[in-house]
């Protein structure tokens, strides 16, 4: 009996040397509230949303203010354009309803003279001039017309030709080179000639009578004129087929030189 006795003691003792020592209240509390707690990520990645959200936020805010500074900076824009046009337009329409004063014109029109001593002297002339003296001077200017006529008179006297007579008619005419240079090959200057014909107007068994040289002269222009300088034959190589009726070397030689001799008189 005392040794089942021992025997329940012994046991008594093992199962409480085998218990676990027991915490304090406010560990156990601790462990049971981080035991019922769950961790949920919401909790963890909420500051960055709303980081997000604002940075949202601010960029629209950015966007809605851009926008409007456009939109004022165009109206402005538009209007002061607007006003501008409307402002000229005015000011153009009040200048055509004004009317022009030309009561004044002929007092403040200025006086030409080439005698000022037949006016009396105005002292207010130098700080309000009413009149400007223009002197006329008188400057020889050379007439071209004159000095072709010189010319030729001097170059036809040289040559012994007829048509010395007639440079009157001769320099007015606008083919007068290619007339001169005509008659010498058709004629030598006229020493060989016909019914006042010194170009063969008409041909030798047809020539054309004239009743004088001037009027030959003005003849001979028109046909040139009409006949061949208006088809481009402005030169003795170029009309001479058409005027002679054939290739003839000595006539475009003949009207070539009289050419080349007249060049250079204008």
């Amino acid at each position: 009996m005392d040794h089942n006795k021992n025997k329940r003691s012994g046991d008594i003792k093992l199962i409480k040397a085998s218990r676990p020592v027991p915490s304090t209240n406010n560990e156990l509390d601790e462990k049971n509230v981080d035991l019922m707690t769950p961790t949920t990520p919401k909790q963890t990645e909420q500051p960055q949303q709303k980081e997000k959200k604002r940075h949202r936020v601010s960029l629209r805010n950015i966007f809605i203010v851009t926008a409007i500074i456009i939109i004022t900076f165009g109206i402005s824009l538009a209007s002061s354009q607007v006003l501008a046009l409307f402002a000229q337009n005015k000011n153009n329409k009040n200048q055509a309803d004004t009317p022009i004063d030309t009561s004044n014109a002929s007092t403040n029109s200025l006086a030409v003279t080439d005698n000022p001593d037949t006016l009396p002297f105005n002292p207010e002339i130098i700080t309000d001039p009413t009149a400007i003296y223009l002197p006329i001077e008188k400057i020889d200017v050379p007439d071209p017309l004159s000095q072709r006529k010189a010319f030729l008179k001097t170059y036809l006297d040289s040559k012994h030709s007829l048509l010395a007579d007639h440079v009157d008619a001769l320099s007015e005419q606008t083919q007068w080179k290619l007339i001169i240079a005509i008659a010498d090959a058709e004629s030598s200057y006229c020493k060989h000639k016909a019914l006042n014909n010194c170009w063969g107007i008409g041909g030798a068994w047809n020539l054309k009578a004239y009743d004088n040289y001037d009027q030959a002269i003005s003849d001979v222009n028109r046909i040139l004129e009409q006949h061949y300088i208006s088809a481009g034959l402005n030169s003795p190589k170029t009309i001479e087929h058409k005027w002679v009726g054939h290739a003839n070397n000595n006539w475009e030689l003949a009207a070539e030189n009289v050419m080349d001799e007249l060049k250079d008189v204008q």
